[in-house]
């Protein structure tokens, strides 16, 4: 029941914001549900974010995507291994630091990145690195995104965020962390993805007015906090 509970709040706040499921949900869920990280809960959110793109299809802009798969694919393979080599503790070590460094990223005011396409394919580098290792695939992009307007972008990070699942997917079916029970795992989670998308619909102009991203930062915060914490003391 609680990871249903961390899952539609990470799902919520996906549809709604158009990313934070990953550094909202992903902490706590490899507390509880370490075998849900990454692949299930990859796929969960995979299928989320289309229909996300089915309601934002008018605002899509795809002329980025291309750079960013671009370096998504060298830091997928990057990523692919570290898997090899890391320990069960070290991948969530690997989590905890990742969400703190991109918070503290997002939450400096006076940080705004240009768009350029080298930042583009940088950033896809470093999600395809964190979503593979460890389901993390979106603070990169978005907080190259973040200054922009909400409504606007949420079209792009959904087809991004397809376009990172469906790379990480593929390098953890190389690693051996993808294989016959996982995709049975994201699939029971996709009814609480879906239900969190209809109940996202009305908090859609209180997004575009701003007031999600400190909510966003302080329960990512919190979370990596929380799973470091459990993870040094262990």
């Amino acid at each position: 029941m609680a990871i249903v509970v961390v899952v539609f709040v990470g799902c919520l706040f996906q549809a709604s914001v158009g990313f934070g499921r990953n550094v909202v949900a992903q902490p706590v869920v490899f507390l509880i549900g370490p075998t849900l990280v990454p692949g299930p809960v990859l796929l969960t959110v995979g299928l989320l974010n289309i229909l996300v793109i089915g309601r934002e299809r008018q605002r899509l802009q795809r002329g980025p995507l291309g750079w960013a798969a671009l370096g998504m694919v060298g830091g997928t393979g990057v990523a692919v291994v570290t898997i090899g080599a890391v320990s069960g503790d070290g991948l969530a070590i690997v989590i905890a630091v990742s969400v703190l460094v991109m918070v503290a990223s997002m939450a400096s005011t006076r940080l705004e990145l240009p768009r350029s396409r080298l930042n583009i394919a940088t950033a896809g580098a470093l999600g395809g690195f964190a979503g593979t290792t460890a389901g993390i695939d979106g603070p990169p992009m978005a907080l190259l995104f973040q200054r922009a307007v909400v409504s606007a972008i949420r079209g792009f990070l959904a087809t991004y965020f397809i376009l990172s699942t469906a790379v990480a997917l593929i390098g953890l079916s190389i690693a051996g962390r993808f294989g016959a029970n996982e995709p049975a795992d994201g699939l029971l989670l996709f009814p609480v993805a879906v239900v969190a998308f209809v109940l996202s619909r009305p908090l859609l102009p209180i997004v575009d007015r701003g007031h999600a991203r400190p909510l966003i930062l302080t329960a990512s915060t919190v979370a990596a906090i929380i799973l470091l914490g459990r993870t040094i003391l262990s």
